[in-house]
């Protein structure tokens, strides 16, 4: 069972993706800080995958997040989710990870997750 690592400050945004990848046999662990996902990461708990909202009340956005995260646990593949069109944009190279625009629809959002971890 793939584990999947999701962050996102919108507590209704974290139960409609947790229970839309679950359905598809997904582990799913939804928290609501980018602070603890880095805790969990520190403890050597493996996710195969993390999807994090870009923008999130406090001080780490979505990409800081990836970037921490990924010193952590190097073959983490990551999905960025955003509902923000006018984004100071990395180059998608530099992400290591798929930009997805919200509102991402259930479909859509397994068929990325499906593709972040078969490649």
């Amino acid at each position: 069972m793939k584990r999947i690592l999701f962050v996102d400050d919108e507590a209704a945004m974290r139960e409609l993706v947790r229970r839309v990848l679950e359905r598809q046999g997904f582990f799913v662990q939804a928290v609501p800080a980018a602070e603890v996902a880095l805790m969990m990461l520190k403890e050597n708990i493996h996710f195969d995958l993390m999807i994090t909202d870009v923008v999130m009340r406090g001080g780490m956005n979505g990409f800081e997040l990836a970037d921490r995260a990924k010193t952590l646990q190097p073959g983490l593949r990551v999905i960025y989710l955003t509902g923000f069109v006018n984004l100071p944009r990395r180059r998608l190279a530099e992400l290591g990870g798929k930009l997805v625009a919200k509102p991402v629809m259930p479909g859509q959002l397994e068929r990325e997750v499906r593709h972040m971890l078969a490649a």
